[in-house]
């Protein structure tokens, strides 16, 4: 996908209103793309996301298992 279109799909995703009321209940705030200085950062940023979720986990629990655990 040419880098323009992503960017504008990002965009549109990110800026609608369910997808802020969604980030608001499940994570407390607005869900940007990250940007980690280093990758021990990410994987610190990953362990955290996996730790909310878990404990959102009946707010997302038709979706539970829609993407695969690494």
């Amino acid at each position: 996908m040419p880098q323009q279109i992503k960017k504008i799909f990002n965009l549109l995703i990110l800026y609608t209103n369910f997808y802020i009321r969604v980030c608001n209940t499940i994570f407390g705030g607005f869900l940007d793309v990250p940007k980690f200085s280093s990758i021990e950062k990410e994987y610190e940023a990953q362990i955290e996301l996996q730790a909310i979720l878990q404990a959102k986990k009946n707010l997302i629990m038709p979706f539970w298992n829609f993407w695969p655990k690494y």
